[in-house]
C-alpha cells in the first residue's frame, strides 16, 4: 500500500505540493556527477520486494553528511512537506523534513 500511494505521489506531484507527508523506508545518499550534489533519498519497496521507488529529502537545519545521518540502508521515518525547487529547468520534487527517526 505504502508503494502504491508513494507511485501516486511521483506521478501526481502537483497534487501533492503543499500537503503532510509520513513515510518508512530504507535511507539511501547518491552524488550527481552532473551537479556534483548529495541527494538524500527514502527508499521504499512494493510488497513482493522486485519494485522500489524513492523521493528525496531535504532536512532542514544544519547537518553534515555522513556524520548526522543514518547509515546507508538504515530504515528510516521521515514526515514533512510535500514541496518542489527548479533545477536546468526542470521541476524536482522533494520532502521537506525537520527530524529522521532510525527505526529498528
Amino acid at each position: 500500500m505504502v508503494y502504491a500511494q508513494l507511485f501516486n505521489i511521483l506521478t501526481d506531484s502537483e497534487s501533492y505540493l503543499g500537503k503532510t507527508i509520513k513515510m518508512q523506508g530504507s535511507y539511501y545518499a547518491s552524488r550527481s556527477e552532473i551537479t556534483d550534489r548529495l541527494y538524500h533519498l527514502v527508499i521504499v519497496n512494493d510488497t513482493s520486494a522486485c519494485c522500489e521507488a524513492g523521493i528525496e529529502f531535504i532536512w532542514s537545519g544544519e547537518h553534515t553528511y555522513p556524520d548526522d545521518y543514518p547509515a546507508e540502508n538504515a530504515r528510516i521515518e521521515v514526515a514533512g512537506i510535500f514541496d518542489s525547487y527548479q533545477m536546468s529547468g526542470q521541476t524536482l520534487y522533494y520532502l521537506a523534513v525537520d527530524d529522521i527517526s532510525i527505526l529498528q
